[in-house]
């Protein structure tokens, strides 16, 4: 090929044809330039390409563990409204309001001395940041995405282990007394956990008629009532702004990339 072009110039200058050489010397010049434009146009759509499919895989990434996520936290609050429910049953047993039988009433106590361990994964987000950002094209999914997982789930973690702190000494304070004063006892019982693995097991017995009449049971059951209480706006907030960006994100794929 530049055989073929050196051949054209040589013939119009052998012919003394200078017009004609300049010309064709500009067009030579007009085709090389419109091949690089072309070649950078290529690349930039290559490069564009590239973005756009790490951009989706990572909206998809962050789009299964909101999802996870949010499963996660509807389990907290499932744990939370049985918590709720124990403590009322229980009220209501030691009021003599309603009768339960002992299976309902241990489940009650378990439930009512239940904890709540809140967590989250910041994975996707994190190798996201690592990243940059601004490979979020969208302004305001992207401000999204860093105001839940650099502003909400923090503060909420945050929140829901500084009530337990608070708490838990109190909590544990008063089973201790509870234990002392007969409410319920530990022993060892060879049998098989959740997964069908035999070993020793810690088993309470419950002394179910001092948890119904003895006025001391009250204490546990006011804080552990404020506790659930303090936890549970906070939960709620987590799973609704956590739900929010996953529409968001959902939506972005849906548009964007058609998934």
């Amino acid at each position: 090929m530049i055989k073929f072009f050196r051949h054209f110039r040589k013939s119009f200058l052998d012919n003394n044809q200078m017009g004609k050489y300049f010309k064709y010397a500009i067009g030579e010049i007009l085709l090389v330039v419109i091949g690089i434009l072309i070649a950078l146009q290529i690349n930039n759509w290559n490069q564009n390409r590239i973005a756009d499919n790490y951009e989706k895989n990572v909206l998809l990434e962050l789009e299964k563990t909101l999802t996870n996520d949010l499963d996660f936290f509807n389990n907290l609050e499932d744990r939370v409204k049985r918590k709720d429910t124990a403590i009322d049953n229980l009220i209501f047993a030691r009021q003599g309001k309603k009768k339960f039988s002992d299976i309902e009433l241990k489940n009650s106590i378990w439930w009512a001395n239940s904890g709540l361990l809140f967590s989250y994964n910041k994975g996707p987000y994190e190798t996201l940041k690592s990243s940059g950002l601004d490979k979020i094209k969208s302004d305001s999914l992207r401000i999204s995405i860093t105001s839940l997982y650099e502003v909400t789930l923090p503060r909420v973690e945050a929140f829901i282990q500084y009530a337990e702190e608070d708490y838990v000494s109190l909590i544990e304070e008063e089973n201790r007394k509870l234990k002392e004063q007969g409410f319920y006892s530990e022993y060892f019982e060879l049998g098989k956990n959740d997964e069908g693995h035999e070993g020793f097991y810690i088993r309470t017995n419950y002394d179910l008629n001092k948890y119904l009449n003895e006025p001391s049971y009250d204490e546990m059951l006011k804080l552990q009532a404020k506790f659930k209480k303090d936890n549970w706006s906070t939960m709620l907030y987590a799973q609704k702004e956590t739900q929010e960006l996953l529409e968001k994100v959902k939506l972005e794929l849906k548009e964007r990339f058609n998934d």
